[in-house]
């Protein structure tokens, strides 16, 4: 019950974490007076060109446009946002204002016009889509903005069609619009750059919107319905979205992995507590991988927190023996105390990155390493800022999968559950914490509890810790 109290008052206090949070964000959008500008410039038939040619010209296709994007909106006093796979996404925040994004736009369009004036081959030039919006913004994730103003200019850019220039009417109306210029402004009367607006319904848009094309070359494109493939063109938008989220996720993996230099495929460690609080553990690494250089060698620790306490020596097993693993290991102790022991794996000549992935495992046998009652853990922990027994994984480099299993002696009944400390600390990491709650990878089991991680944070400790019996049960338990 004093468990169930203690996790009662932390879920009180997240909710009125939110809940604080979601006050002040609306808050905020109500006293904002500036509006920010949102521009997208997305380049037009990327996926077809990469068809036709391949994925390595269809890269640098996309890299030469998102260059030369970046460089006019930069001049522009826009700032970049973030690239989404074959877009730019950009910001033109107060007091920059808003007809430095049209001209911004009108910049990028006659550059790459003079550009593809120089080819022959219709597939080779580079035509850009660009969709602008202003609004309110509130900014996440590091000046990553989020706002209708967003939605609408990324739904505008569906809507363009190649080298051309969509903006809202609102947009329009805020712009100085002598000051809005382009190459053809002598062709037509300055405030006819802007043409006048249609109203038209946008995907996932409450109510329509009112858009304007931005005339920049002598013919200007009519605004009219979508293209036949407007469907399909807004599907590939939001997959792109989609994709470059995922990528962004997997950017710091990527760096984390070069910064190592080696990778595990999958750790799992396995606790068998006994009766008598001995511990029999079991370590598994699964896929280990050098990235660009040999591993001469792999460092384990095992730690334990009773002083009664002794870690016997560990015994290797190399699971992957039976596939023909070639080259030699060894097993040496760097420390071994009774509460502490520092083992190193020596691979002969090194793990190197053409080695197929190596796979082995270590056992260990710990007497009395676990409290078994509230009355031993009480004295024991008494001074801690986490007075709970527990048995952890210690990322320590990059890992795909971490599995983490107590199993409790038959008939001892207590009440598993997961927690995640920041480094080797035994702070609690509510916002990690949260996130794998929500991705439901803790599972109880009928003897004790299983935590699987995807894709752990290295330099975090994953933990699954329990409650305590009475020492009264305890010796009940013992007795029969």
């Amino acid at each position: 019950m004093e468990e169930e109290r203690h996790e009662d008052l932390i879920e009180e206090h997240r909710l009125e974490s939110l809940l604080d949070s979601v006050d002040k964000i609306r808050q905020y959008v109500l006293d904002q007076k500036d509006k920010t500008v949102i521009l997208f410039a997305d380049l037009a038939d990327s996926t077809k060109y990469k068809e036709q040619k391949d994925i390595i010209h269809g890269v640098d296709k996309i890299r030469r446009h998102n260059i030369k994007a970046t460089e006019v909106i930069l001049r522009h006093k826009g700032k970049i946002v973030k690239y989404i796979g074959d877009a730019v996404m950009a910001r033109f925040d107060s007091p920059v204002l808003p007809h430095e994004a049209v001209n911004a736009a009108i910049e990028i369009q006659e550059v790459f016009s003079d550009i593809n004036s120089n080819l022959v081959d219709e597939l080779e030039k580079i035509k850009s889509k660009i969709g602008i919006a202003i609004g309110k913004v509130v900014d996440f994730y590091d000046h990553d903005p989020q706002g209708l103003a967003v939605d609408i200019a990324a739904r505008l850019t569906s809507w363009a069609k190649p080298e051309q220039i969509l903006v809202t009417r609102e947009l329009r109306d805020d712009c100085v619009v002598s000051k809005v210029t382009s190459r053809c402004a002598k062709a037509h009367m300055v405030h006819e750059i802007i043409c006048e607006s249609v109203k038209r319904k946008l995907s996932g848009i409450r109510d329509e919107v009112e858009m304007c094309e931005v005339v920049w070359e002598d013919k200007p494109l009519e605004v009219g319905e979508p293209q036949e493939d407007v469907q399909r063109r807004i599907h590939d938008l939001e997959m792109k979205l989609e994709a470059a989220e995922e990528a962004s996720r997997s950017i710091p993996r990527l760096i984390e992995k070069e910064a190592w230099g080696y990778e595990i495929g999958m750790l799992k460690k396995v606790a068998k507590i006994g009766m008598d609080g001995s511990l029999s553990l079991t370590t598994e690494c699964h896929g280990v991988r050098a990235i660009h250089q040999a591993i001469p060698h792999f460092i384990h620790r095992i730690s334990i927190s009773d002083p009664e306490g002794r870690i016997g020596e560990p015994e290797l097993g190399v699971l992957h023996i039976a596939q023909g693993f070639p080259k030699g290991l060894a097993l040496s102790f760097l420390r071994h105390k009774a509460t502490e022991c520092d083992f190193i794996l020596t691979v002969a000549g090194g793990l190197a990155p053409e080695d197929e992935g190596l796979d082995y495992s270590y056992h260990t046998d710990i007497s009395k390493a676990v409290c078994m009652t509230n009355e031993q853990a009480a004295e024991l922990y008494k001074d801690d800022p986490f007075p709970f027994e527990y048995y952890c994984a210690n990322i320590t480099c990059p890992t795909e999968v971490a599995e983490l299993e107590v199993e409790f002696p038959e008939g001892y009944h207590v009440e598993p559950y997961m927690t995640v400390f920041t480094g080797q600390s035994e702070t609690v990491n509510e916002f990690e914490l949260k996130r794998r709650k929500e991705q439901k990878c803790f599972e109880k089991l009928p003897s004790g509890a299983r935590f699987r991680i995807k894709e752990p944070l290295t330099g975090f400790r994953y933990a699954i810790y329990w409650t305590l019996i009475s020492e009264k049960e305890y010796n009940s338990l013992q007795r029969a």
